[in-house]
Parts: C-alpha cells; structure tokens; sequence
C-alpha cells in the first residue's frame, strides 16, 4: 500500500500559520484535486472543517485522535491512500507513510503548526520527481520516496 502524504508548506516548514488557518495561500489546490481524485484521502476533522470545502469522487476518511491508524490501514482496501493534514493526522501515520508530496511556497512564517506538529525524528527520503504547478511560474511539488519501508 502506497501512503502519500501530500502538503502545501511555507519555506519554513509550517502547514498552516495557525490553528484556524484556512489555507487560502496555497496556490497548489489544482494539483492537489487532480492527484487525489478517486482515491482515500485521511484528513483530521478540524482540517476538514477548516478548509469548508467539499472533496467530491474521493474516499473522505476522517481521522480523531482516538482513530487506530493500524486499525485502520487493515480495512481499508485501497492501492493508494493521500494524508492530507493536519499536524495531529500527518504524526499519526508518521511510521506508515511511504511517499511525501510537498509543496513549497515563497512565504515565511516564523511560527505555526509545523508539518509533524511537535514531533521530532528523523527520516531519510529520496527525491524522486518534481512536478510543475501549473498555472504557477516557479512553483513545484517535490516527490520523495520514504526510505527503509
């Protein structure tokens, strides 16, 4: 099973500039849309309520702090499953995830909720493609394969 976790990130590494941001810089919701269509996407409940906006022709799984992700990957019967934020969800399937699609954007935060939220580890990768935002002149999604799963 391919777990994508998939984020638009400032160039300081944060998610989100607050916990009640709703994510209206990021200029990559075209992409996101077309990569995630017609698969699983894992998205925390607040998340889901901040960016107010309807996810059709995908497998919406809301994920809460009491969600058994082991519990979970074993019922799910999906090729591929996008985890889509927040902090609290992308920490959750830490030890599950197999790809990373991030997006960079020319801003900085300074503070926010970082993409693993308080989490500290450390995990190799290997870049194994970036993709043209299109539409939007230098921005790229980078593409890295989580090494050692």
């Amino acid at each position: 099973m391919k777990i994508i976790l998939i984020a638009a990130i400032s160039l300081d590494g944060f998610i989100a500039a607050n916990k009640d941001d709703r994510l209206t810089w990021t200029k990559d919701k075209h992409l996101f849309q077309k990569q995630t269509l017609d698969h699983h996407v894992a998205i925390g409940k607040r998340t889901l309520s901040l960016i107010n906006s309807v996810l059709p022709n995908r497998i919406i799984v809301p994920i809460d702090r009491e969600t058994k992700i082991q519990d979970l990957l074993k019922t799910l019967c999906a090729k591929t499953i996008f985890v889509a934020g927040g902090a609290e969800t992308n920490k959750a399937f830490i030890e599950n995830i197999t790809h990373l699609y991030l997006t960079p954007h020319p801003l900085i935060f300074g503070t926010g909720i970082k993409l693993f939220g308080d989490k500290n580890f450390t995990q190799k990768t290997r870049l194994e493609k970036i993709v043209s935002i299109e539409g939007k002149e230098n921005l790229k999604q980078y593409q890295f394969k989580v090494i050692n799963h």
